[in-house]
């Protein structure tokens, strides 16, 4: 499972050596034909398995592109003497002994502003042994798996050992991203290396900042490399190199990535032939589940130290991104972590066997068949294993019955370095070392050197840091994720057209309909970001939602359609907004703020039909009027989901308007949820309050009931321009499936009234919680207004 996930990182295609079809092979071919293709899919490059088989593709470097590629005589020199020294191989570095640290770790959200639920955390500690002519030894000392969502047994954490990062090895590239193999050109079937020959054709580059290193020895001074495509793409990388400018070796680095990958598009580019078979035998089943497949680096930084006063070694890497998988967003982070022992110290290999790597069975049409029979076999006693049929699951290793551990022998991606991996027989001792960071993170920005990393961040996260400006073809957008329903539009189909400009602008043009009112509308855009911090200047004509766009998502359509249950009240606008997003990926807290002007009007209700019984045909009337006003809100966290968290969110909002009473408003709303898990048990308290100033319209007024706020009672059964609500819950179980008891009560009526002289609304009810709480399923008894029970469904709910 590590292995599968450890490559989920910016989408990436490699291409080599795969069995002919025999059907397809011409008249009188041997039986022993290997034809190329497609070998292995992955997102990002880190971790895959060398160098891509066939031909390169590249942009010739013509004159035009020396002319323009560095914008000072510096940035030339620094380029070429960067060149050659990647290719340049220190013959006095003969080994190193290191402790390595490694932590991978994913999740998964389906709301914009929604937790980000752990699918899955990965964490290894080794010893890693390096020495030239010998190759590489691996002591996994600890490895240890967890999960918010299945339970981990004891036995996958001896999957998690074999993962221990290699610092070095001859021919290691070191910006550590794609095939992980010095190239000596440029392959645009994978990243653009900024500093491979060829890159000119690619990139701009203009030196930066200086430092200095003050050695025992000597000053060392260090020189940044400013490089920015020419043009955004998926595979260009913009950001900051900073390089020992007397040797020309790397020190640091931070980049990211000047585009998304979309798996769907821009597969073809990696091989059009493999990509065409492809995604013919995928798009029928996969591409109606899967409209949208995305997957982008956002910060990748590269920190290196110097050892014994002449190698630059790594020290620290780091890098972030996103999946984004239809309406799923799933990011992910990988931490890398060096500490050395020894620099060209005693050889502590001497005294082994040569490390001998089996050689593999090729791969031909002849022996095609029987190694699938192999591969079917294991699948098969690997999902039994899974489902408990048998109960192999408790047998050690074979090398453990004679051993205290057992063995992994390949190559490293070079093809050429032999890796030996040992493993600790005791999986239960693996997870409890001591080498490991405590379980609750409360170390971890030590361990992985988190404040060093911010700065690095900084300099690549910038709206200074962008590729040149070069607009790029518009690209069409359409699917079930522009699909909602609700009972004002019905079925509502929508449509994006999309337009990459560079310098970090994206214009995009969103249109819709709803077949039952038939109202058109549209949403244009030009935003600016840089991935941490994003400027919308927007016009629209839109249906939007009481409160918030919950009731216009993925989720409260599927409800609406089966069941009915159509949460929501709808308002008309029409107008411009100018907003501004912040979510740094070195912090847990997140600001945006919207101005806007516009016209708000009532909407009226089209539709009722759904699956289950009919919808309720009743909306809110909301004023008629002009607003111009400002928005803002802004989340934090602290803890950790393992243990004690607290959660926030506050909003704040205030409009005039033109109504004939020419009354303006305010409204303030805060949320706190204090969570705490321990072992098998977890529990949580959330309170939220909100009041007003000023005359709230009906669009503007809050609303509890319903599932996202009391599930027991109807959307809607109490309103006002203030409220408040309280949520207690415990549980227990396993991540994946968790029951639950629950009691809510609340408020909401004239903010005069908020301190007392009324009996709250309240319910009970058992539910459960799956996948870490991203989906729930609850059974509430209402108690106040009225005795009922009801059924409800929900997916990413907030409260």
């Amino acid at each position: 499972m590590l292995t599968t996930l450890a490559v989920l990182l910016q989408i990436g295609v490699s291409t080599g050596p795969r069995p002919c079809d025999p059907k397809r092979l011409p008249a009188g071919a041997p039986p022993d034909t290997v034809c190329s293709g497609i070998t292995s899919i992955n997102i990002g490059g880190i971790g895959s398995s060398g160098k891509r088989a066939g031909a390169s593709r590249r942009i010739a470097v013509t004159d035009a592109h020396r002319a323009t590629a560095f914008l000072d005589a510096t940035a030339r020199t620094l380029l070429l003497g960067a060149r050659a020294a990647r290719l340049r191989q220190d013959s006095a570095l003969v080994g190193y002994d290191v402790r390595a640290l490694q932590r991978f770790s994913i999740g998964v959200a389906f709301a914009a502003q929604g937790r980000a639920r752990n699918i899955v955390r990965s964490e290894s500690a080794a010893r890693v042994r390096w020495q030239r002519e010998r190759g590489v030894v691996v002591d996994v000392q600890g490895a240890r798996l967890s999960s918010g969502m299945v339970k981990v047994s004891e036995r996958d954490n001896g999957d998690a050992s074999l993962s221990a990062p290699i610092p070095y090895y001859p021919g290691r590239d070191e910006l550590w991203v794609g095939t992980g193999v010095v190239a000596g050109e440029v392959d645009e079937r994978e990243m653009v290396h900024p500093i491979a020959d060829g890159a000119e054709a690619y990139y701009v580059y203009e030196s930066g900042d200086t430092a200095s290193i003050r050695s025992a020895a000597s000053v060392i001074r260090l020189r940044e490399l400013r490089v920015r495509p020419r043009r955004v793409a998926w595979n260009v990388v913009v950001g900051s190199l900073w390089f020992d400018e007397a040797r020309g070796t790397l020190v640091r680095a931070a980049f990211r990535f000047a585009a998304p990958f979309d798996f769907w598009v821009n597969l073809r580019d990696v091989d059009s032939a493999a990509a065409k078979e492809l995604l013919g035998a995928m798009r029928r089943p996969v591409r109606p589940l899967l409209p949208s497949v995305k997957g982008q680096m956002r910060a990748v930084t590269l920190e290196y130290g110097l050892y014994d006063g002449r190698f630059w070694l790594p020290r620290a890497r780091h890098a972030d991104g996103v999946i984004q998988v239809s309406v799923a967003t799933m990011p992910y982070r990988l931490e890398e972590s060096f500490r050395y022992d020894a620099v060209n110290g005693t050889d502590s290999l001497a005294g082994m066997p040569p490390i001998v790597v089996p050689p593999p069975e090729p791969l031909t049409v002849r022996n095609q068949p029987r190694r699938d029979s192999i591969a079917a076999a294991q699948r098969a006693r690997r999902d039994s294993l899974r489902t408990g049929l048998i109960d192999a699951v408790k047998e050690p290793h074979p090398s453990c019955r004679s051993s205290a551990f057992f063995t992994d022998i390949r190559f490293a991606p070079d093809g050429l370095t032999p890796v030996l991996t040992r493993v600790p027989c005791d999986r239960a001792k693996l997870a409890a070392s001591s080498a490991l960071p405590p379980l609750d993170g409360t170390d971890s920005a030590d361990v992985f050197d988190v404040k060093s990393r911010a700065s690095l961040v900084m300099q690549v996260m910038s709206m200074d840091v962008q590729p040149l400006f070069a607009p790029q073809r518009p690209t069409l957008h359409a699917g079930p994720g522009l699909l909602r329903y609700n009972r004002v539009e019905g079925l509502s189909v929508g449509a994006a057209v999309r337009q990459q400009l560079g310098a970090g602008y994206t214009s995009s043009v969103t249109g819709r309909l709803g077949l039952a009112d038939r109202v058109p509308n549209a949403r244009v855009e030009v935003q600016r970001s840089d991935l941490q911090h994003t400027w919308t200047l927007g016009g629209y004509r839109e249906l939007t939602a009481v409160g918030d766009d919950a009731p216009l998502s993925a989720g409260s359509a599927l409800g609406a359609l089966l069941f009915g249950r159509d949460e929501g009240y709808y308002y008309r606008r029409a107008g411009l907004d100018l907003s501004y997003a912040r979510a740094p990926l070195t912090s847990r807290t997140r600001v945006a703020w919207r101005l806007f002007a516009e016209r708000q009007h009532a909407a009226g209700t089209n539709a009722t039909w759904s699956l289950g019984r009919p919808m309720r045909d009743s909306n809110i009337t909301a004023l008629d009027a002009g607003f111009a006003g400002l928005g803002v809100s802004g989340s934090s966290t602290l803890g950790n989901a393992n243990g004690l968290a607290l959660t926030t969110l506050v909003q704040l909002e205030g409009a005039a308007t033109d109504a004939d009473a020419r009354q303006g408003y305010g409204r303030a709303m805060v949320h706190v949820a204090l969570t705490r898990s321990l072992g098998a048990f977890a529990g949580g308290v959330h309170l939220s309050g909100g009041t007003s100033v000023g005359q709230l319209p009906a669009q503007r007024q809050w609303y509890v009931g319903g599932t996202r706020t009391l599930p027991g009672l109807s959307f809607g059964t109490a309103g006002g321009d203030a409220f408040w609500l309280a949520r207690v819950e415990v549980s227990r179980g396993m991540p994946l499936l968790r029951p639950v008891l629950f009691a809510d009560l609340g408020w909401a009526g004239a903010r005069a009234r908020w301190r007392g002289g009324y009996r709250p609304l309240s319910d009970v009810g058992i539910g459960l919680r799956a996948l870490d709480g991203l989906v729930r399923a609850d059974v509430a008894r209402a108690l106040y207004p009225v005795s009922r029970t009801r059924l409800s469904l929900s997916i990413e709910r907030q409260f």
